[in-house]
């Protein structure tokens, strides 16, 4: 009867042993995986900026010598100037 119980003791270790390897395993693909979403991210909003930059420049541009001088025309300028 002990051996039985030493045995399944034994074995159920074994088995926990396995399990927590494959679990580190796993952590650690996720935090690799979670850092390449990060970069991605970042992507992502300096395309965005880029994008309402150039909107904001290709809309406003013909009209910037016909606006009064203001702080809307000066916004306007320096998306201009961060397309380019």
């Amino acid at each position: 009867m002990n051996k039985k119980l030493i045995g399944l003791f034994v074995s159920g270790f074994i088995g926990l042993a396995i399990a927590f390897a494959l679990n580190q395993r796993s952590l650690r693909e996720l935090k690799s995986e979670r850092e390449t979403v990060y970069r991605v991210q970042a992507v992502i909003v300096l395309f965005h900026k880029f994008s309402r930059s150039f909107n904001s420049a290709q809309i406003y541009t013909p009209a910037l010598d016909t606006l009064p001088n203001t702080k809307m025309t000066r916004f306007y300028y320096s998306d201009i100037k961060s397309v380019f």
